[in-house]
């Protein structure tokens, strides 16, 4: 497991059976990677009927998991966001808390569904860009604040119940799976004590739903799309809304949400996952772009926790997040969290 923030990365803590790192996107020279073993598979016949009976919801489960443990061991103080004027002090890892990870979930690390099979979750496309909570008391049901193009930049969707202490955390999902799949494992790890490695926030959850396509190389190349854009926008470049919509809904959505919450001076913990942090990355880029006050306002009161995204920290730093304000959590198995580790400079794209 690797857990990067790009305020230093001259931590090093050894668990039992993995490395944790703690690195910067602003490095001279990085450090050389440690080698990496693969876990132990279980021979349990438990775990095997547990593999068979859930093998669409694995690739989530994996990443989050250990988006869980990172973020329990490494970045506590994401679960109580302020909105401080000037930067917080860089956060050092000091202790690492190390929990089993069940056998089934190590054993599909890094699990990619093939790229030209028929996604089993489709659904029509209206669904992309939806907006739901996940409350603790609800036990992993979705409540639909908002379907696609449901959102306005200048409106609020977002309720007072789903706020806490100012602080609203909002979820942009992965590729893959409906609604209710994300609602139910976004309330285990992120709204229970049910297991060793969850990670209870203390608050309600503000899902933005990536959408399902018929087939996965459809998704992925939305995604890829989104990204593209993205750098488009860091390079000083202008991308219409419109085609981002028509493309990507749940960017839309994004920069609406994010917007409204900026205005009213909400503090936000963002969690992209995999394809999940372009979405991310593209909305707070765009709004930043729109105007200075908002590319200020996201350093005061954004930070992320990136479960395997496929944007780097830098997309991040670009849009104005701090860069202490920014954590990247990945498996050392996992295609799209190796690529996410990577900052490509748009100046420069061979970079």
């Amino acid at each position: 497991m690797v857990v990067r923030s790009p305020a230093r990365y001259d931590e090093t803590r050894e668990i039992p059976g993995e490395t944790m790192h703690v690195k910067s996107r602003h490095r001279s020279e990085p450090p050389a990677r440690p080698p990496l073993t693969r876990p132990a598979e279980s021979t349990d016949p438990a775990d095997t009927r547990e593999v068979a009976a859930d093998h669409h919801h694995r690739h989530l489960v994996a990443k989050v998991t250990l988006g869980g443990l990172a973020a329990l061991s490494a970045c506590t103080g994401l679960a109580a966001v302020a909105a401080p004027s000037t930067p917080p002090p860089a956060q050092a890892v000091t202790t690492v808390t190390h929990a089993a990870v069940p056998s089934s979930v190590q054993k599909e690390m890094g699990d990619i569904h093939g790229i030209l099979q028929v996604n089993p979750d489709h659904e029509p496309a209206q669904e992309a860009g939806t907006l739901y909570a996940v409350y603790p008391n609800q036990n992993g049901a979705a409540d639909i604040l908002a379907t696609r193009n449901g959102t306005t930049p200048t409106g609020n969707n977002i309720p007072s119940n789903a706020v806490k202490d100012n602080r609203v955390v909002i979820m942009t999902e992965g590729i893959g799976d409906q609604v209710p799949s994300y609602a139910h494992d976004s309330h285990q790890f992120f709204q229970s004590n049910q297991n060793s490695w969850d990670v209870n926030l203390g608050q309600p959850l503000i899902g933005i739903h990536e959408g399902t396509s018929t087939h996965v190389y459809q998704d992925v190349l939305r995604v890829a799309k989104d990204y593209v854009d993205t750098k488009t926008v860091e390079n000083g470049g202008h991308v219409s809304m419109s085609s981002v919509d028509q493309n990507d809904p749940a960017v839309q959505t994004a920069y609406n949400v994010y917007k409204q919450q900026l205005d009213q001076g909400h503090d936000m913990l963002l969690i992209p996952h995999s394809g999940g942090g372009p979405e991310d990355a593209l909305a707070l880029n765009m709004l930043s772009q729109s105007s200075p006050h908002y590319k200020t306002l996201i350093g005061e009161h954004v930070r992320i926790l990136s479960l395997a995204g496929a944007a780097a920290p830098g997309d991040y730093v670009d849009a104005g997040v701090h860069s202490n304000n920014i954590y990247y959590v990945a498996t050392s198995h996992d295609p799209i969290g190796l690529f996410g580790e990577h900052y490509v400079d748009p100046t420069q794209p061979g970079s």
